[in-house]
């Protein structure tokens, strides 16, 4: 125990425990930064669609979470919705975050009308900047709101659930697609839905994040459901 406390009040104890506080420190700043990037770009406001209410919900497990969410107008009254999910952490995840929706608002603002193309054309953007051990997965979708229709195309995503709130049975919108980021290449499986309708409301949301996560204190996603 002696031999131990002389150890501990060594110049080059005192060196190693200052130089972990400073390494603790420079981490800490890093977070920082990476929370004020993720927040910022981070929807300030909820999209109004006349007869549609949406209610994102956002709440990290870590100090910095890679999940993100994006409301984009489009022409002729529809709304395209993003949900996503950056690999990695700290301020290389928080740019990867910004790189990726920039990509996405610029491609889906051209006027294109496919999601499975816009995330196929991310995903050449993405490959050709993207570390080879980062990635991004995104579910991409676009709501007409006066017929209800719902087209989707998935990267990789966790599946969104469509649940019918007059009590019919709750299903997931699967669509096929590799992460963005990975391999230049990629097409991706286009569904749509007519199940978010006016005649029988119903609302849409991550499937794992919606029904089971939340609880855990991760979720970033828009619920989309019919208004009354």
């Amino acid at each position: 125990m002696e031999e131990r406390g002389l150890s501990d009040s060594s110049p080059l104890w005192q060196r190693r425990l200052e130089n972990e506080a400073l390494a603790r420190e420079r981490v800490e700043q890093e977070l920082q930064v990476a929370r004020r990037i993720q927040h910022a770009l981070l929807p300030k406001a909820v999209p109004a669609l006349v007869g549609w209410e949406i209610s994102p919900y956002y709440q990290p497990a870590r100090e910095v979470g890679g999940d993100f969410y994006d409301f984009v107008p489009l022409a002729d009254d529809r709304m395209g919705l993003v949900m996503g999910d950056v690999s990695g952490k700290g301020v290389p995840a928080a740019v990867l975050m910004a790189s990726t929706q920039s990509v996405l608002r610029a491609l889906a603002q051209r006027g294109s009308p496919s999601p499975s193309r816009v995330l196929a054309e991310a995903n050449e953007v993405l490959c050709t900047y993207i570390p080879p051990n980062m990635f991004v997965t995104c579910f991409y979708a676009i709501l007409e709101p006066e017929s209800g229709r719902f087209i989707y195309a998935n990267a990789g995503q966790t599946l969104p659930c469509c649940r019918r709130h007059d009590g019919g049975q709750t299903g997931e919108l699967a669509a096929r697609g590799m992460p963005l980021g990975l391999m230049p290449g990629m097409s991706y499986e286009e569904k749509e839905t007519r199940s978010l309708c006016r005649e029988t409301a119903s609302s849409c949301a991550p499937t794992g994040w919606s029904r089971h996560t939340v609880a855990e204190g991760r979720c970033s996603a828009p619920l989309v459901s019919e208004g009354s």
